[in-house]
């Protein structure tokens, strides 16, 4: 999202310091006491609120859950540094010291709330930890396994890589969409840095690579579905490369950048379909669509990508060994040769070497053994096997490897655990991290939630809900799954405050918020006149008490497990508070501007949800692929939707809207909030940004704004941005 240029620099600060006792650029740091006589040092975290004041009270209140997350493990392999999340409404505050050849906690340290990456130094000196709702960084002193210092480095700074020598660290930062560049000092008081650059990374910049020999960074791009490449002296933008698809790790190997993904297809239906509605790529997604055919979510594959370095391109994409196995695939989209991705969700990547990676896999909870082989700039794609698989606890998210490659730590998001496990023996040792007392899944929301993050429910054991909501989130894409009669492009949602935004989806069609008749109407289940369908309900009941059975020692069908997900999804609110305030000049002019009816913004978002029970139609021009292309099937179409409407779109929620990656209006069209309010030929558009408010060639049909100044423009933005 592109942010006011006057509210970017107000929570960073110029000089990063990590010295007890030294004073500058307005950061500070305590003086350091002996480990003997208390606590190292003395932190402020100035952590943001949690959003907590629209909690569902007609659900019990759930467990507190730990939610390890990040891994680092020192080079030698004797510590390994795991990050505790906790949950957007209850954030962990901690990171666990492994004792690795151990297999035991040893420390547990208090960083800023939310800690959500961690990286040690390539000297086995320092780490540094990164939390969302703190600016300040967390310095960790391997030596004394103590807090040593903070580092300003702003709300929402998300991930974080070393240089080999130690002398750079990089960091993406969610809130200001950004990468960075800093300059690291270790001397006898300690560490210091400097931050040299920032640049902008795209929406919601995340995980980072480096590959030095090419003297680049690759940055993953969630609103853009791809990698941001930057020259790690200049920080100048070098390219981008799509892969129209949310990027969830990067690392460098054997000269490659090696990134997990998903494979690039946005659902829409075959050149081959009877209602194909035209040429393939002739719409206004042109850029993002693929040569693989599918209907819905049937065709979402798992995939690594190796990338040249030289030319900055894909140079091959592995995919899912398993494809083609439900009614609504075609066969022949995938070329066999590239079907070598075991497990799903590809998430953490640990690199062990040249040719050896281990990558963990968050929704079949496992982890893989990735061996590559062939060089950068042999004129030839890399080869790769994934020769051998070990079981987690669940949603397996960081891993990290020892140097030789013999022992992975893995944090199982959900389990509550940090796996340790011998790469040799198989051998698993399962560290407790968080409330083990109370097993995870211990309530109905907590069932849900296993179901959404797990695969094993899916045809073929490759896909999850998780696939396309991340962190119940959005993936930054559109899919031909509209519930009415067109196949348009439906943005992707995210799963957060749904219990107070009724109706639902983009059409607005659900007024439920228990979603079990929804669940229903998504499984498409009809009447029971024909018997093939009837044996495939059954079929379908039979397998998900199977897997129920292997994984809770519980038989659940499909109606009990809909009734589960549904307290899942409206049990919290999942809401992350806004790091930009209210209180600024610039928010509340906008704030002014927002209730004012000539802009008249909150006739359709108005307070406290800022979403409206109201369907609406004409807030912006319909694509091609939005018009009606078949007739309302009378079993399926109308049985739970009864007032679907070709054209109406709900009012979602502006609540969270800062966060939001990049996919606005229901076709998710406009990239950025400023695309959604500026009106076609405004004066203040920018270079490389296109303006959707209007409709048939009618402007300020999403908001009367053609009439306002730029300064307006920005603080209406400002205090949209501010809402959380």
């Amino acid at each position: 999202m592109s942010l006011p240029q006057n509210t970017i620099g107000r929570f960073l600060c110029p000089l990063l310091i990590a010295v007890p006792g030294l004073i500058a650029g307005g950061c500070t740091a305590t003086p350091e006491a002996p480990p003997s006589e208390g606590p190292v040092y003395e932190a402020r975290w100035e952590n943001l609120a949690p959003v907590t004041d629209n909690t569902n009270i007609d659900l019990p209140a759930q467990p507190d859950r730990a939610h390890p997350y990040a891994v680092a493990m020192s080079p030698d392999g004797e510590v390994a540094l795991v990050t505790l999340r906790g949950s957007e409404v209850s954030p962990g505050h901690e990171v666990v010291v492994i004792d690795v050849p151990g297999r035991r906690l040893v420390r547990r340290l208090t960083v800023g709330a939310r800690p959500v990456a961690v990286g040690i130094r390539p000297q086995n000196d320092y780490a540094v930890v990164l939390s969302h709702l703190s600016p300040m960084a967390a310095v960790i002193d391997l030596a004394t396994q103590e807090v040593t210092g903070q580092l300003r480095v702003g709300h929402y700074a998300e991930n974080l890589a070393f240089s080999s020598d130690g002398r750079r660290m990089y960091v993406s930062n969610r809130a200001t969409d950004e990468v960075e560049r800093w300059e690291v000092r270790v001397s006898e008081m300690g560490l210091t840095a400097t931050r040299h650059d920032n640049v902008p990374a795209g929406v919601n910049p995340g995980a980072i690579g480096i590959a030095e020999t090419a003297g680049k960074i690759y940055v993953a791009d969630a609103g853009g579905l791809g990698l941001r490449v930057f020259d790690m002296d200049s920080m100048e933008e070098l390219g981008f490369i799509p892969l129209n698809a949310p990027v969830f790790d990067v690392a460098s190997m054997g000269g490659w950048i090696v990134a997990t993904t998903l494979n690039g297809t946005s659902g829409l239906p075959c050149p081959s379909d009877a209602d194909y509605p035209g040429e393939e790529g002739d719409g206004i997604f042109a850029h993002i669509t693929d040569t693989t055919c599918g209907r819905g979510f049937a065709d979402i594959q798992n995939e690594v990508a190796f990338i040249d370095t030289e030319y900055d391109l894909v140079a091959v994409r592995y995919t899912s060994d398993t494809a083609e196995v439900s009614e609504a695939d075609r066969e022949g989209d995938h070329d066999p040769e590239l079907q070598k991705v075991v497990g799903a969700l590809p998430f953490g990547i640990a690199v062990a070497g040249p040719g050896r990676a281990f990558v963990s896999m968050g929704s079949s909870f496992e982890v893989t053994e990735m061996v590559v082989e062939g060089e950068m700039g042999s004129g030839a794609p890399p080869t790769m096997e994934m020769p051998q698989t070990w079981a987690t606890d669940f949603a397996p998210r960081g891993v990290a490897v020892d140097a030789d490659g013999r022992t992975l730590v893995v944090a199982n998001m959900l389990g509550e655990t940090v796996s340790i496990l011998d790469v040799s023996s198989g051998e698993r040792t399962d560290i407790e991290v968080g409330d083990t007392t109370n097993p995870f899944p211990a309530t109905s929301a907590e069932i849900g939630e296993l179901f959404f993050n797990s695969s094993a429910y899916s045809s073929d054991g490759d896909q999850s809900c998780s696939h396309c909501h991340p962190d119940a989130d959005s993936d930054g894409k559109s899919w031909g799954v509209g519930l009415v009669r067109a196949y348009g492009r439906r943005a992707t949602m995210v799963i957060k405050n749904l219990h107070d935004t009724a109706p639902l989806l983009i059409e607005g069609v659900f007024e439920e918020t228990d979603f079990t008749v929804e669940m229903e109407a998504m499984a498409f289940r009809p009447d029971f006149h024909d018997s093939s369908y009837a044996l495939q309900v059954s079929l379908r009941d039979e397998y998900f008490q199977e897997v129920s059975h292997e994984m809770l020692e519980r038989n659940l069908g499909f109606d009990e497990m809909a009734a589960h997900v549904a307290d899942y999804l409206v049990a919290e609110t999942r809401l992350l508070p806004s790091p930009f305030p209210d209180d600024t000049p610039e928010a509340e002019r906008g704030h002014a501007l927002f209730f004012r009816p000539d802009v008249g913004c909150a006739n359709c978002h108005p307070p406290p949800s800022f979403a409206s029970p109201d369907n609406f139609t004409g807030v912006t021009t319909m694509a091609r692929f939005d018009r009606p292309r078949r007739d309302l099937d009378p079993d399926v179409s109308t049985k739970y939707i009864e007032e679907a409407r070709d054209g109406f779109f709900n009012a979602n929620s502006l609540r969270g809207t800062w966060d939001r990656r990049g996919v606005f209006f229901h076709d998710g069209r406009a990239r950025t909030l400023r695309e959604t309010v500026l009106t076609p030929g405004h004066a203040c558009l920018e270079e490389g940004e296109r303006a959707f408010n209007e409709s048939e060639g009618r402007v300020d049909t999403n908001g009367g704004v053609s009439h306002l100044t730029c300064s307006q423009i920005d603080d209406l933005i400002a205090f949209i941005i501010s809402i959380d």
